[in-house]
């Protein structure tokens, strides 16, 4: 910020204040420092003082001249009652009073000349910039009082005429005159003493106050963004990458220092880049590099967006970890498993940290390894997160004779606190959520069901019955598939980003499979037209493409829903309130 100093001292710049002190005087001096400024190759200075207070104009004459009317010439020196009238009156007044001494009173002179303040450009600074700790003048009287059709201003500016640079500054501005406050007290004393009924009381000297003050300057210099080391250490501005929780220097020095950049990312840009997707940031505190990190990610399944642009092909999340203010990616060499399916499912993300990893960057907050997780969709294209939780193991039960009610709903989060038998190296063990996956002891009538069906499909998926009754024994949270033949899906992107389906119904060798999922206890993103989620969709038609020959494609996709209107008669038996059965009825309606 701007700092400011009178003679007196430090001034506070919050609040209106007096920059040549109360009772300022000739050579009284008013400091302006920017150090930040002065370190820089400047070109130029400009400054804009508001003052605050000063005189209003009434009549023709300036408005600092009538302030100061008053004050005169002949009271610089020395000050008599004598020379207090001979200041004030008319020339034929002073005449008539030599020849008739008595005389007491007389006409005020309305135009003297012998005015200390004539006009608003009465008052004046030298303008002078420190330079290897000597003062150099840069302007001399400088006006500081015009006006602006409001009050009064002053700007000035100070060009560079080839300071040192880190040498120069601070910028002051020194009076050439006081404002009289060293004369009020005497012409105040002589007006009030004076016989003369018409003498004029002086007006209290203008204390300059200002009421605000900005510093503008332009600066320039060179930078060279070339790969050498010099170029490096000797340019005299650096530039920095703004990003949201910090800052990184970009220079192609330090980039050219990290093997794993290729030549894409190595290049300098003036302003960062990031995708039009999303990126996740997790800050391991404890972690270290070499070390494995297992990471749960637990999401709420089905609350993506099924008719979202979905990831295709080689598409997936990309994660990296933070090394020296740039992202190294978690390749095959580093990452070990990733259940979670590009976020649409729950699953444990595991991976090696590498060894160039660090904790102080500059672009994240410090302490931290910092991983991030990208992808290049809309962020509904994905499952909303409930938690991430650090040292995931997945535990699978066995069965010892235990009670085996909790297969059919899932163990409750939490019933697990501890391991059967005590391991040194674990310190506590938690169970944040409910238990997944089981499945409760067959029926008979299930099992020759099972048996039957399975006699009848040999585990191909060749006929429309083969396709619905595998997906609904593998996936009991689809209600409903449909299956059919010689039918092709498939999705074309237009020229305004959305999706347009393109269904025939002629296509050999295709095969387009419609499941509907059971919304019971299951989260879905539209309960009115319900959808499978996409990790689910990957999975079954990956499960039956397994199953079907290498000259059928089959595609697994979600019902496209016709919204109709119907329109209803209600009528009320007798005898039954009306207006309770009819709220009853909105209610009914509401949860269709």
């Amino acid at each position: 910020s701007l700092e400011l100093e009178s003679d007196i001292g430090v001034l506070n710049a919050e609040k209106p204040f007096y920059p040549f002190g109360t009772q300022p005087v000739k050579r009284s001096n008013f400091y302006m420092n920017y150090p930040e400024l002065f370190e820089k190759a400047w070109e130029k200075i400009e400054v804009k003082i508001d003052w605050k207070n000063t005189p209003e104009k009434a009549g023709t004459n300036d408005a600092f001249k009538d302030l100061y009317y008053a004050y005169r010439t002949d009271y610089l020196y020395h000050a008599s009652s004598s020379g207090f009238l001979g200041g004030m009156l008319l020339q034929e007044t002073l005449e008539a009073e030599m020849l008739t001494p008595s005389i007491i009173w007389g006409e005020i002179n309305p135009e003297p000349k012998n005015l200390i303040v004539k006009e608003n450009s009465h008052f004046k600074a030298d303008i002078e910039i420190q330079h290897k700790n000597r003062w150099e003048n840069v302007k001399d009287n400088h006006v500081l009082f015009t006006e602006d059709g409001v009050g009064f201003k002053s700007e000035f500016t100070v060009q560079n005429t080839n300071y040192e640079t880190g040498k120069n500054g601070p910028v002051r501005m020194s009076l050439n005159q006081s404002f009289y406050h060293e004369l009020f007290p005497r012409i105040y004393a002589l007006a009030f003493g004076s016989d003369n009924k018409d003498a004029l009381i002086p007006n209290e000297p203008y204390t300059p106050m200002i009421e605000s003050v900005s510093l503008n300057y332009t600066a320039s210099t060179n930078m060279n963004l070339n790969a050498s080391e010099k170029d490096f250490k000797t340019n005299g501005v650096k530039l920095f990458h703004e990003h949201p929780f910090g800052q990184a220097e970009e220079h192609l020095y330090l980039k050219n220092q990290l093997d794993f950049l290729n030549n894409e990312e190595k290049k300098t840009f003036l302003l960062p880049d990031y995708c039009k997707g999303g990126e996740l940031y997790i800050g391991l505190e404890e972690a270290k590099p070499t070390q494995t990190v297992s990471l749960l990610v637990q999401v709420l399944e089905g609350s993506e967006n099924p008719e979202a642009d979905s990831f295709t092909g080689k598409q997936k999340a990309e994660w990296s970890v933070l090394c020296q203010n740039h992202w190294k990616p978690l390749d095959s060499d580093y990452m070990i498993a990733n259940e979670t399916d590009n976020f649409m499912k729950s699953g444990i993300v595991k991976f090696s940290i590498p060894k160039v990893a660090n904790k102080n960057n500059t672009r994240l907050a410090s302490d931290f390894i910092w991983v991030k997780a990208k992808i290049h969709k809309k962020y509904f294209a994905v499952s909303k997160a409930i938690a991430i939780n650090a040292q995931a193991v997945t535990a699978q039960f066995s069965d010892n004779g235990n009670e085996l009610s909790h297969l059919q709903d899932g163990l409750e989060a939490k019933t697990i606190s501890k391991p059967l038998q005590r391991v040194s190296t674990v310190k506590g063990l938690s169970q944040p959520y409910a238990s997944f996956g089981g499945k409760p002891q067959e029926s008979d009538a299930a099992y020759y069901r099972r048996i039957s069906e399975r006699l009848r499909h040999k585990n191909r998926a060749i006929t429309i019955w083969d396709y619905e009754h595998q997906i609904l024994q593998q996936f009991p949270k689809i209600y409903k598939a449909k299956c059919l033949n010689h039918t092709s899906y498939t999705i074309k992107q237009k020229e305004n980003g959305e999706n347009e389906i393109i269904t025939r119904f002629l296509a050999p060798g295709h095969v387009l499979i419609i499941v509907i999922p059971d919304i019971e206890n299951s989260n879905v993103f539209d309960i009115y037209q319900p959808r499978v989620s996409k990790a689910t969709l990957n999975e079954i038609q990956g499960f039956v493409n397994e199953r079907n020959t290498l000259h059928v494609d089959a595609v697994v996709a979600n019902p496209e829903y016709e919204e109709v209107t119907v329109e209803l008669g209600v009528k009320f038996r007798k005898g039954f309130d009306e207006s309770y059965y009819l709220k009853k009825l909105n209610e009914d309606i509401t949860r269709l």
